[in-house]
C-alpha cells in the first residue's frame, strides 16, 4: 500500500515534456513536501497535547498549505509554484511557532526548520536565490535572539524543562535528518535517472547500429537494382539496334523505294525509342532523362539520316531544362519523330531549304505544350488531317491520346502543331 501511495505521488506535477532532470526535481521536490506535512502534523498533535492551541494551529497551517500547494503544482506542472508557496510558509511559521511558544528559550530551536529555506532553494532553485533565504534566515535569527527576553515576558509560557529539552533534541535531529534525506534522495534519483538515460542510450546505440546495417542493405540492394536497370535499358537498346539492322538488312532485298520507305521509317522509329534507353543507360537517375538533349540528339539523327550531313534545313529548338520519366518521353519523341519526318519529307518539296521549329512551354503542375511544325508547302489540301488514313498521322493521334492530351493543326501558311499532353506517372 505504501509502495502504491509512494508511486502515485512520484507522479504529482509530471508533465510528458519534462527532462529526466526536471523529474528528478520534481520527485524530489513532492517526497521532501509530503515528509514535512507529516512531520508538522506530528508537531501539532504535541502541540496540542501541551496545551499550545496556538502553536498547533500555525503547525497545522503548513500542512493545509502543502495540501493546497501540492494540489496546485498537480494541475500546473511548474515545479515554481509549489515552491513559491511552499517556502515562504515553512520560513514564517516557523519563526511566528518560536515567538509563540515563547522564544529560545523555552521550546527548543524551532527556528531550524526556516533554515530548510536555503537548502531547498539551493536544491531546486538557485544559488543567488538560496543566499537571498540565507539571509532572510540570518536576520530573522538575529531579531529574535535579540528579542528573546521580552518575548519570553510577554507571552510567559510555562514549558517543562524537560519538554524543552525534548523539543530542542527532536527538532535538531529531524531537521538534520531532513536535510540529509533531502540530499542524499537528490543525489540517489540523479544517479537513478543517470542510469536510465544510460540504458536508454546503449538502447538507441543499438538501434541505430541496426539502422546503419539496414541503410547499408538498402544502399546494396539500390546498388544492385541500378545496375540491372542499366544493363536492362543497355540490352533494350542494343535489341533495338538489332531490330534495325534487320530492317535495314531486310530492305536491301526489297526493289519497291516506297516499300523500302516503310522499313526506313519503322527504322527512324526504333532508333527514336532506342536513344531513349541509351540516355537512361549512361544517365545517373535512372528515371528521367534530360528532354532537351533528347530532341537534340532525336532530330540531328533525323535529319543525317533523310537529307545527308551537308543541308540547307535549320533547326530552331527552345526547349526548356525539363527532365521527363520514360513513359512520357518514348511517346512523345514517338509523335516529334513523325511531325519531324514528315517536313523533311514533304514539306520542303521543290527546295533545298527551310526552317523546323520545336518549342516545348511548362505550363506547370506536369502540364506542358509542344509547339512544332515547319515553314515549308503545308498540309495538302486534298487530305483531312482528322481523317486521313496515314499511318504517321494515326500514330500521332494516338500517342497524343497515350499522354492524356491532344493535337490541333494551325492553319496558318507551313505546317504547325500544337500539342498539349501530361507527364505521365510511373506506376513502378
Amino acid at each position: 500500500m505504501f509502495g502504491v501511495l509512494l508511486h502515485n505521488t512520484r507522479r504529482i506535477g509530471m508533465s510528458p515534456t519534462d527532462s529526466s532532470e526536471e523529474r528528478v526535481l520534481k520527485r524530489n521536490l513532492t517526497t521532501i513536501v509530503i515528509s514535512l506535512s507529516c512531520l508538522s502534523v506530528i508537531w501539532t498533535l504535541m502541540y496540542v497535547f501541551m496545551k499550545l492551541y496556538v502553536s498547533g494551529c500555525l503547525s497545522f497551517t503548513f500542512t493545509i498549505t502543502s495540501v493546497v500547494a501540492l494540489s496546485i503544482f498537480s494541475k500546473s506542472k511548474k515545479r515554481a509554484h509549489l515552491i513559491g508557496i511552499v517556502l515562504p510558509v515553512l520560513f514564517f511559521l516557523a519563526f511566528l511557532v518560536q515567538i509563540n511558544v515563547g522564544g529560545l528559550q523555552n521550546s527548543g530551536l524551532i527556528i531550524l526548520w526556516s533554515a530548510l529555506c536555503p537548502i531547498g532553494s539551493l536544491l531546486f532553485q538557485n544559488v543567488r536565490s538560496s543566499v537571498y533565504w540565507l539571509l532572510a534566515f540570518v536576520v530573522a535569527t538575529v531579531l529574535i535572539i535579540y528579542f528573546d527576553s521580552n518575548i519570553v515576558d510577554y507571552f510567559n509560557r510555562d514549558i517543562p524543562d524537560p519538554a524543552r529539552k525534548l523539543f530542542m533534541v527532536m527538532n535538531i535531529v529531524c531537521f538534520v535528518s531532513v536535510s540529509f534525506v533531502a540530499v542524499v534522495h537528490y543525489v540517489s534519483e540523479t544517479e537513478r535517472e543517470k542510469r536510465k538515460n544510460n540504458r536508454l542510450l546503449e538502447l538507441a546505440q543499438r538501434h541505430r547500429h541496426e539502422i546503419e546495417l539496414k541503410n547499408k542493405e538498402l544502399e546494396k540492394s539500390l546498388m544492385e537494382r541500378n545496375v540491372l536497370l542499366k544493363e536492362i535499358h543497355h540490352r533494350v537498346k542494343n535489341n533495338m539496334q538489332v531490330i534495325t539492322s534487320l530492317l535495314s538488312l531486310q530492305a536491301s532485298y526489297i526493289a519497291d523505294e516506297k516499300t523500302k520507305a516503310l522499313f526506313r521509317y519503322s527504322q527512324y522509329r526504333i532508333a527514336s525509342m532506342a536513344i531513349v534507353h541509351e540516355m537512361l543507360y549512361r544517365s545517373e537517375d535512372l528515371g528521367q532523362i534530360k528532354y532537351k538533349d533528347y530532341l537534340k540528339r532525336l532530330v540531328d539523327q533525323l535529319v543525317v539520316s533523310m537529307k545527308g550531313s551537308v543541308h540547307k534545313i535549320s533547326f530552331k529548338m527552345e526547349i526548356p531544362d525539363v527532365f521527363l520519366n520514360i513513359d512520357t518521353a518514348i511517346p512523345l519523341g514517338l509523335l516529334i519523330n513523325e511531325v519531324v519526318t514528315n517536313s523533311l519529307k514533304y514539306g520542303f518539296k521543290g527546295t533545298d531549304s527551310g526552317e523546323i521549329y520545336i518549342r516545348i512551354e511548362d505550363q506547370q503542375y506536369g502540364n506542358f505544350t509542344l509547339f512544332i511544325g515547319d515553314n515549308g508547302v503545308g498540309f495538302p489540301e486534298n487530305l483531312s488531317f482528322r481523317e486521313s488514313g496515314s499511318l504517321g498521322i494515326l500514330l500521332m493521334h494516338n500517342l497524343a491520346l497515350q499522354l492524356q492530351g491532344g493535337i490541333e493543326k494551325v492553319n496558318v501558311p507551313g505546317t504547325h502543331y500544337i500539342i498539349n499532353f501530361k507527364e505521365i506517372s510511373q506506376l513502378s
